[in-house]
Parts: C-alpha cells; structure tokens; sequence
C-alpha cells in the first residue's frame, strides 16, 4: 500500500510543464523552484535552467515575438534546455513559464516533442475570472501590448460580461 506521499507523487521521468497564465502566482513559483533547485535534485527533481525560468528559449521554440527591449531569441537556448530535460533520464522534471500559455498547437507539439512526449503533465494555475482579467489588462497595458480600455478589451475576452 502507497503512503499518502508516495501517492502524491508524479510517477519516475514525468515532465511537468507549469504553463501560467501571467499574474497566478507563476513568478513566485518560480522563485521558489530556482532557490531551491539543489534541493529538488536531492527530491529527485530537476528544474532546468539557470534563472527562474527559461524566457529565450522558450520564445524561439515557440516562434513568439520578444519584448522590444530584448534580442532575437536564438534557439540554441531552447535546445539546450531540451538537453537538460532529456538527460535527466528517470527524474522528474518541472519547467515553469508563463510563455506556455501563448503557444499555437504546432508549439505545443513542439514543446511536448522536444522535453519528453512519453511522460508530459500540464498544469495551469487556476484564478477567479473577476480577479485574474483585471490584472491580466493591466500586464498588457503596463507591457504596451494593449491601448484599449478596460472595457473594449474585456469585451473582447469576455463577451457576455455585464
């Protein structure tokens, strides 16, 4: 019989990919994973990368455009990335980036492919509507990705508002 932890955990060479969105606690995860990496391989864990989460690579697999102020992705990075994936063999792996969450279905594929398609597990933070479209407006805005107003863009996320 399993203990309750044992039953908890992800089975051997899982790949874990947190997806965000942006503005559900994703940075603070990260932070805490990227702390804590050496003692997640103790666990048996492994969170690739050397910063708190793998942007570059991550935007060339997925073809995304990059904030005006950074280079080109180049996807050397994403390969290296998939490297360290692959090479953890049988230990569980968590790569964490809210850029997931704007993948096409071709990056998709893409991203399961190239970090272990036998093994893959999705999670998405989950947030109430009412607190997670605020802030999700103002990241575009604060970003410049956005000129509407809090209006005209909620009523082309959430037509049926009222």
């Amino acid at each position: 019989m399993l203990t309750r932890e044992e039953d908890l955990l992800l089975p051997p060479a899982t790949r874990l990919l947190h997806i965000g969105p942006q503005k559900t606690g994703t940075t603070a995860i990260q932070g805490a994973m990227h702390r804590r990496r050496e003692a997640l391989r103790e666990h048996g864990v492994v969170y690739p990368g050397r910063g708190s989460r793998p942007r570059e690579g991550v935007w060339a697999a997925l073809g995304l455009q990059v904030p005006f102020t950074r280079p080109n992705p180049r996807i050397e990075r994403w390969h290296a990335l998939a490297e360290e994936v692959r090479s953890a063999a049988t230990m569980r792996v968590c790569v964490s980036t809210e850029d997931f969450a704007k993948a096409d279905l071709a990056g998709a594929r893409t991203v399961v492919r190239d970090l272990g398609q036998d093994h893959p597990h999705v999670v998405a933070v989950a947030k109430r509507l009412d607190r997670l479209l605020p802030s999700q407006w103002q990241q575009r805005v604060k970003m410049r990705l956005s000129t509407l107003t809090w209006e005209e863009w909620l009523s082309r996320v959430h037509p049926g508002h009222r």
